[in-house]
């Protein structure tokens, strides 16, 4: 996860088109499939997976994009 990044609640949808927009987007889906890799393969990533796991009840955009750059270091190694 990059260090830069902090993640909070403050950063979930509030209105009701950010909530309609994030519905779309299958988070808990790729939060569940690194949540696999992290117990199977990727042991490294448990700390990213266990962060982003947090926000599963109401992500909003920037979450989507922590979880896109684990994504992109799991397609990186």
């Amino acid at each position: 996860m990059d260090t830069n990044v902090v993640l909070s609640k403050q950063q979930s949808p509030v209105s009701k088109k950010e909530k309609t927009r994030m519905e779309k987007i299958l988070y808990l889906s790729v939060v569940g499939s690194l949540m696999y890799t992290s117990m199977a393969t990727q042991p490294d990533i448990t700390y990213a997976f266990s962060h982003l796991a947090k926000y599963s009840a109401n992500p909003g955009q920037t979450h989507w994009m922590a979880t896109q750059h684990v994504i992109h270091y799991l397609n990186g190694t």
